[in-house]
C-alpha cells in the first residue's frame, strides 16, 4: 500500500471519514505530492492537468473496492488536475476530481454561523450552482452535528452513498 493507512481505508470503505478532504484528493506527502481517489465503478484512473489531454501518471489500484492513489514525486506544488477513469464498461470519462477543490464555505458565513447572527444562511447551506476554480457546479454545505454521515448522491454517481461523502 502506498501512503493511504489501513485506517484511512477501513475509513473509506465503511463511510466513516470525519473530514473527507482530509483523505482524499491532493496531499503533500514527504515522497512528493500524493492524489488519492474513492471510485469502485473504475477500472483504471489516469491523473492528467486540468484542461489538457495527456496523462500525468496513472494511478495505482490499492484494493479491490476501488481505492486509487499516485504519488508524484517530481510536482513541487498543487495544481488543477482531472481524472480520466475507465469504466468496467471500457469507456473513458473526464472529469474533476470533487475533493480537488478546497471547501468553499466562506469565513466570514462561518463566523457568523458559530455566532448566531448569520440570517442568510441559506446562501451558504445547501446546494448552490457556482463557478469555482473556474469550473462549473453544484456546491453542498450542511450542518449536521450529529450526523454519522452525509453523502451527496444522485445519477452522476450510481446512487452510491459511499461516494461523495461530505
Amino acid at each position: 500500500m502506498g501512503i493511504l493507512t489501513q485506517q484511512n481505508v477501513s475509513d473509506i470503505l465503511g463511510n466513516n471519514l470525519q473530514d473527507p478532504f482530509a483523505v482524499l484528493g491532493m496531499h503533500w506527502q514527504k515522497q512528493g505530492i500524493s492524489v488519492r481517489v474513492y471510485l469502485p465503478q473504475a477500472r483504471s484512473i489516469q491523473i492528467t492537468r486540468a484542461g489538457q489531454g495527456s496523462g500525468i501518471c496513472s494511478m495505482t489500484r490499492v484494493n479491490d473496492q476501488g481505492i486509487f492513489e499516485a504519488v508524484l514525486p517530481d510536482e513541487k506544488e498543487f495544481f488543477k488536475y482531472d481524472l480520466a477513469v475507465t469504466g468496467h464498461d471500457g469507456v473513458i470519462k473526464k472529469n474533476r476530481d470533487p475533493y480537488s477543490f478546497l471547501p468553499v464555505m466562506r469565513e466570514e458565513a462561518r463566523y457568523l454561523f458559530n455566532e448566531g447572527n448569520h440570517y442568510r444562511i441559506y446562501d451558504d447551506l445547501g446546494s448552490h450552482v457556482r463557478d469555482v476554480d473556474d469550473t462549473r457546479g453544484v456546491v453542498f454545505a450542511v450542518w449536521a452535528p450529529n450526523a454519522k454521515r452525509v453523502s451527496v448522491v444522485g445519477d452522476f454517481n450510481g446512487w452510491d452513498g459511499r461516494r461523495h461523502p461530505m
